[in-house]
């Protein structure tokens, strides 16, 4: 058995995580690191080490930076490290290091999002970014997802829709679906990302319509004075990153910013008969579809 480490720094890639999981867990063990890097992290993790008990976790370890996760992932010197990112010059040193400590470790990239298949996250809209651009190229940094010459593998929902920096990465498409991965796991998640006891009796009561935003790092005045006046059940779900509390009040529900929107869309699209959910280009829109639901970008 490989001894594995996946490195967690959202809530959704915990989901995606898991589904990693489950399907190598027939070939290696893990180690959850996760980072304090989004809101409430540490109430999550203490959650995740009660509830997820399984043979192929080792352990499930909180660290209060990102920094020192690639240190204690560069000391302990895994078979195998899962990251959510190798885009930079600062990853690139940071992967430097884990490979000097251990040449043999093998270092995947995971989907972490829309983003992952990104090609413009270095915009060549002038010579100097071009040549940027092609420098890091050269170098073997990441202008890609999956990019750094370090990485050796990248794990997709959809590898049709990557295009390679290098054509060295090997893809490998995840077996299950967002949603797959939901069902799997969901008394975990469940109690994990616990949903509050107002919006549960709220949807027990199965309303016609609800209606959901999804803040980006920060809360558009515009978009939730759009909410506050349409009909139904209203709720705002803060990005996990935003770390300060929010009380909306009035007649908007507030839930905790770290559930995943993966997660608090699902459930209510079964206890409503339509859903709309306004966002600001959210990746939920490629892992949830209902008949009865409807993304609104605002």
């Amino acid at each position: 058995m490989t001894r594995n480490a996946l490195l967690i720094t959202k809530p959704f890639q915990l989901i995606v995580c898991l589904g990693l999981i489950k399907e190598l867990a027939h070939i290696a063990e893990f180690d959850l690191i996760i980072t304090d890097d989004f809101y409430d992290a540490q109430t999550i993790v203490t959650r995740l080490k009660l509830t997820l008990k399984a043979p192929e976790i080792r352990q499930i370890l909180f660290f209060a930076t990102h920094r020192s996760a690639l240190v204690y992932l560069a000391e302990k010197k895994y078979d195998d490290i899962f990251i959510d990112s190798d885009v930079g010059l600062r990853r690139f040193f940071e992967l430097v290091r884990i490979k000097l400590n251990n040449s043999k470790t093998c270092i995947s990239v995971y989907e972490e999002g829309v983003g992952t298949y990104r090609s413009d996250i270095y915009p060549a809209n002038s010579l100097l970014r071009r040549l940027k651009t092609s420098i890091f190229n050269f170098l073997g940094v990441g202008t890609t997802f999956g990019g750094n010459f370090l990485t050796s593998r990248i794990f997709l929902f959809t590898p049709g829709e990557y295009r390679p920096q290098s054509r060295k990465i090997k893809v490998i498409k995840i077996g299950n679906t967002i949603e797959q991965i939901i069902d799997n796991f969901e008394w975990v998640l469940k109690i994990v990302f616990e949903l509050p006891s107002g919006l549960l009796g709220a949807l027990a009561e199965k309303p016609q319509a609800c209606a959901i935003y999804l803040s980006s790092w920060t809360v558009d005045d515009a978009a939730l004075a759009r909410l506050r006046i349409v009909d139904g059940l209203r709720i705002i779900k803060l990005h996990p990153h935003i770390k300060i509390d929010h009380c909306e009040g009035g007649n908007v529900m507030n839930v905790h910013h770290a559930i995943p929107a993966e997660i608090l869309i699902r459930f209510a699209s079964k206890h409503c008969k339509s859903v709309t959910v306004f966002h600001h280009g959210s990746s939920v829109t490629r892992y949830i579809s209902r008949p009865n639901l409807e993304f609104i970008k605002v």
